[in-house]
């Protein structure tokens, strides 16, 4: 196993040769072929897997060779995997698959393989987040952009009704909430808290963001289900006083159309 890990194929061999089982496991499930899978040792992969390892081995937490290899990012050690017989949508424990694990990650080719090979780009863990959601909470723009564009669902909640913007928002991965809104993201959209787009930017002391989110139309006065405001939850005084001018603007706007509307009833 060491050797395996460690990508001598030679001596994978020469052990096998000598009577090494290759489906000897340790303490934890490990497998010769994942611990190579897991080091992008490709050759070594496929040494163990004409000699017999069974590519869907699991570990006890129920992850497999391909799992292991799209978490680090080993895009060919991958595409050997799946040729070889790998459920691209085998499941550990908790849901994860290997699209999302590649996409927490940020390994985009990896995950563009995997959807190009039958990755469901809205497979949930059993908290149902999804890959998109994975991507935006680390930050990877780019993967975040290429799942989007593969069908990923922009507005897809978790059990506790976050959208991938709202977790993107509460990381404070800007560059990533900033492709989930030229995709046309859901600035309203709020979980089971009552936390929107701005309520969430406020709070996590993002000025620019809240002044994107104002700039596209958000509420000032929308409240969480505790009452709070974004005014109230704003995390540092700049935010505070973005924010302040912001309500003051919106009551204005606000009594400007009443007494426009008025005028035009023929109300006084």
């Amino acid at each position: 196993m060491l050797a395996a890990q460690n990508g001598h194929e030679s001596t994978v061999g020469l052990l096998l040769d000598r009577g090494a089982d290759v489906e000897a496991q340790d303490k934890d499930g490990w497998t010769a072929v994942m611990l190579a899978a897991q080091n992008g040792h490709e050759s070594t992969v496929g040494l163990l897997l004409d000699r017999g390892a069974d590519v869907e081995a699991r570990d006890k937490d129920g992850w497999t060779a391909v799992m292991l290899a799209a978490q680090n990012g080993h895009e060919s050690t991958v595409g050997l995997l799946l040729d070889r017989g790998a459920d691209v949508e085998a499941q550990d424990k908790d849901g994860w698959t290997a699209v999302m694990l590649a996409a927490q990650n940020g390994h985009e080719s990896t995950v563009g393989l995997l959807l190009d090979r039958g990755a469901d780009v809205e497979a949930r863990d059993t908290d149902g987040w999804t890959a998109v959601m994975l991507a935006a909470q680390n930050g990877h723009e780019s993967t975040a952009g290429l799942l989007l564009d593969r069908g990923a669902d922009v507005e897809a909640r978790t059990l506790s009704g976050a959208t991938p913007l709202l977790i993107a928002l509460r990381m404070r991965r800007l560059g990533a909430a900033g492709v989930l809104l030229k995709a046309g993201a859901d600035i309203g959209a709020c979980d089971k808290d009552g936390w929107n787009a701005l309520l969430t930017a406020a709070s996590a002391g993002t000025e620019s963001m809240v002044r994107e989110l104002l700039d596209r139309g958000a509420d000032i006065e929308v409240t969480n289900v505790a009452g709070e405001t974004a005014r109230s939850v704003a995390a540092n005084d700049s935010v505070a006083r973005v924010l302040e001018r912001a309500d003051c603007f919106q009551r204005w706007h606000r009594r400007a159309i009443l007494a426009l509307w008025r005028r035009a009833c023929g109300w006084r």
